[in-house]
């Protein structure tokens, strides 16, 4: 099986976030928000957490802004 230069991977992260987003703006004026999404995996007696750092552009970076927080929940996917 070969490489398709358009097939990609699809993921849905829900989780909590891990430290405050920091809204921040690149030498082009395009803003960005970084935030840290931590997602728990829970298997009989077993719990395992994981970190995930997390970009959002744009538009949709300054309106996630406004309404996460750190300790609050988040569901994260592309589109």
């Amino acid at each position: 099986m070969g490489y398709h230069k358009n097939s990609f991977n699809k993921v849905v992260l829900t989780g909590n976030i891990g430290h405050e987003p920091e809204l921040k703006k690149t030498g082009k004026d395009v803003s960005y928000l970084r935030f840290g999404l931590a997602t728990t995996y829970a298997f009989k007696d077993t719990e395992e957490t994981t970190w995930h750092n997390c970009v959002a552009w744009g538009t949709r970076a300054e309106i996630l802004a406004e309404h996460l927080a750190k300790g609050g929940s988040c569901k994260s996917k592309d589109g």
